[in-house]
């Protein structure tokens, strides 16, 4: 059973970056039916779009390699997932997932003001993950620890065109405990995460664990 442990481990870690494509209001688009689509370096993509929107919440569905509709509050400092119990339902074949964000805290994308070269911010998630694959059930808790600083400007070029980014460094501290039955792991994991953020558009390219996302079209109405 541990290599079910390993393996899961290693599936939940990689996929946690995933939701943080969102895009601060003023700063970034967050309109109703605004949609990006990406693609991996190692191959596969997926699509955000933005279902509900309001001033103090925002919705976005993602489809592709992985399924899922997150919601995400508004607080003094920018945005955050939603936290208190919010539950999210994730597939990624062969295996089911329903995440709940039990804490939150910080924020995950800045307010429009703060955006400058040098800015410093930080934020952390509690979730807890019920995953069936292959009728194998495994409970997955998540703690994330992440150090965000905006460390200048760059020019990037995908293949949606050419764009002035801000170039975000995030430092995440990842301690996962895996159960399968009554066998039990933890993995303690660090990974450095490079985006580029583009005024009007969000996120265009993301650099981690040796896997490029690229913007390859996008749609703000």
């Amino acid at each position: 059973m541990s290599r079910w442990v390993i393996f899961f481990t290693g599936v939940i870690i990689a996929g946690a970056p995933a939701a943080f494509a969102l895009n601060a209001v003023k700063v970034f688009p967050r309109s109703k039916g605004s949609t990006w689509h990406y693609r991996y370096s190692t191959g596969g993509s997926y699509t955000l779009t933005v279902i509900s929107s309001s001033h103090q919440h925002f919705t976005e569905k993602q489809t592709g390699t992985v399924h899922a509709t997150i919601q995400y509050r508004r607080t003094a400092d920018g945005w955050v997932s939603g936290d208190g119990g919010h539950h999210h339902s994730l597939q990624v074949q062969p295996q089911k997932l329903t995440v709940s964000i039990t804490h939150s805290s910080g924020v995950l994308i800045p307010k429009s003001s703060l955006w400058k070269p040098g800015y410093k911010w930080l934020s952390s998630t509690k979730d807890t993950r019920h995953v069936t694959m292959h009728r194998v059930m495994i409970l997955v808790k998540s703690t994330i620890t992440r150090v965000s600083k905006i460390t200048g400007m760059k020019q990037v070029i995908v293949p949606a065109g050419k764009f002035n980014c801000y170039r975000v460094r995030t430092i995440e501290h990842i301690t996962t405990r895996v159960t399968v039955g009554n066998i039990s792991r933890v993995k303690h994991a660090k990974t450095k995460i490079i985006d580029y953020y583009a005024k009007g558009v969000g996120l265009v390219e993301r650099d981690a664990d040796h896997n490029r996302i690229e913007l390859i079209r996008y749609h703000i109405p």
